[in-house]
């Protein structure tokens, strides 16, 4: 088996023959302290490790994998990979809102609405990003200003709709749901884009003064 870090071998005397998958993890960033990149990646056998199933294997011993690799990097770059891939699901959304609205109007519901909900579950993943995105950056979203608005103004607005759409959709009320999507939806997809755009911007500029 293998252990690297950004390419290039990763052990340590002072770990154990065959250290948990969390020692190792605790190690790395105890090496990256201080040098201003940090750890943001886990991969393991080609694997992209999701942070939801990460604490689940940190007992886990190295030695269960075939090959570990831990990334790291710079916290201005790791946020502004995240928040164009966020942009960029954002945007496939404007074609699937349009589908879904067509295929309720023909009522075929069923069609509909399953596009409908995965837009819902990629705007709830447009609010996470941006959220996580300020902690590691350690911005606060209080006070933050985006084209004239506090970032923290704009993710209420995103929270409400979200909340707004969820009820319609659990109520089956498809004349609201037909209502948000028709006179409502187009302009708070734009809004959001324009807020990620201002957002990335406003990220790069810190990345360009590191």
């Amino acid at each position: 088996m293998s252990v690297c870090m950004d390419g290039k071998p990763f052990a340590d005397e002072t770990l154990t023959p065959a250290p948990t998958l969390g020692a190792l993890i605790d190690k790395a960033k105890a090496d990256l302290a201080g040098s201003g990149s940090i750890l943001f990646g886990v991969r393991c056998n080609g694997q992209d490790v999701p942070p939801q199933r990460l604490e689940e294997i940190m007992a886990c011993n190295v030695t269960d994998f075939q090959q570990v690799e831990l990334i790291s990097g710079q916290p201005t770059v790791v946020v502004l990979d995240a928040l164009n891939d966020t942009r960029r699901a954002l945007a496939e959304t404007f074609a699937k809102v349009q589908q879904s609205s067509v295929d309720l109007a023909k009522g075929n519901l069923a069609k509909g609405m399953g596009a409908f909900v995965q837009c819902v579950g990629i705007w709830r993943q447009v609010h996470e990003a941006i959220l996580q995105s300020a902690q590691l950056l350690d911005i606060d979203i209080e006070r933050l200003v985006l084209q004239g608005r506090r970032i923290v103004d704009w993710l209420d607005d995103l929270k409400a709709k979200l909340q707004q759409i969820k009820e319609a959709v659990e109520a089956g009320d498809q004349v609201l749901l037909g209502d948000i999507l028709r006179y409502e939806l187009d302009q708070t997809l734009q809004d959001w884009e324009n807020m990620l755009n201002a957002l990335v911007e406003h990220v790069q500029k810190l990345a360009d003064a590191q």
